[in-house]
């Protein structure tokens, strides 16, 4: 049997609060993927004369595993955005919540109610970069104003962090590998974990930058392990 050296692809299906699944999608550049598995250890001690301290008796109690992440790259990709609501504020930046807007077709920015449309420079500025939308003072566009922004946004090859949004998720991961020491697969399946940060992100860091997420495992209806690891002849 050769040894195990791993590398592969990791696949996230982000769960919804009642576990119905929304589709697999890559997750970027996983660095780790690790599963600790435990055991309490429960002993009866003499108390003895001649077997004081002694072990009498030992039980191992399972434990649940706890899973290990840490991504330095997480994949955006294009899309479209319709009615984002912003409040205006003249001079100023609000952002629209996406970055890489498509300068075409132009984003188009109207009122609240939706029938008047806004002129670009003259009502507005975008910073099609960052996402963020500026009105000019001295046009239509009131202080205070709800004005609302459509538009398309490229592919953004990076990180994403989405921080202080939830303090958990649910979700099932699929590790599609391989084992470098022989070329044949590996697949590792966690079938439903909640997942967590575990520890600071460190954006000033004179290292690359990695973000790194626990969680525990759950054990589903119907399934007798709450992981599987098949190591596959080809």
């Amino acid at each position: 049997m050769s040894g195990l050296l791993c590398a592969g692809d990791l696949y996230i299906d982000r769960l919804t609060d009642s576990g119905i699944g929304t589709g697999m999608l890559p997750v970027g550049n996983a660095t780790r993927f690790e599963i600790t598995e435990s055991a309490e250890r429960v002993q009866r001690t003499g108390r003895g004369r001649a077997n004081y301290g002694q072990v009498l008796d030992e039980v191992a109690i399972k434990q649940p595993g706890t899973l290990g992440i840490t991504l330095d790259e997480i994949d955006v990709s294009s899309g479209t955005f319709t009615d984002i609501e912003v409040t205006a504020h003249l001079g100023k930046r609000s952002h629209l919540g996406y970055r890489n807007i498509l300068a075409t077709p132009a984003p188009v920015v109207t009122n609240e109610a939706g029938d008047t449309t806004y002129v670009v420079d003259d009502d507005y500025t975008i910073d099609l970069r960052l996402g963020d939308i500026i009105p000019v003072d001295g046009g239509a566009i009131s202080e205070g104003e709800t004005i609302k922004v459509s538009g398309s946004n490229g592919a953004v090859s990076g990180s994403l962090i989405s921080g202080g949004v939830k303090p958990q998720i649910k979700a099932k991961l699929v590790l599609d590998g391989k084992n470098l020491a022989d070329g044949t697969p590996v697949i590792v399946t966690v079938d439903e974990a909640t997942i967590t940060p575990d520890g600071a992100v460190d954006f000033l860091s004179s290292e690359f930058v990695e973000l790194g997420l626990t969680g525990s495992m759950r054990l589903q209806t119907g399934k007798t392990a709450p992981y599987t690891v098949e190591l596959l002849d080809a």
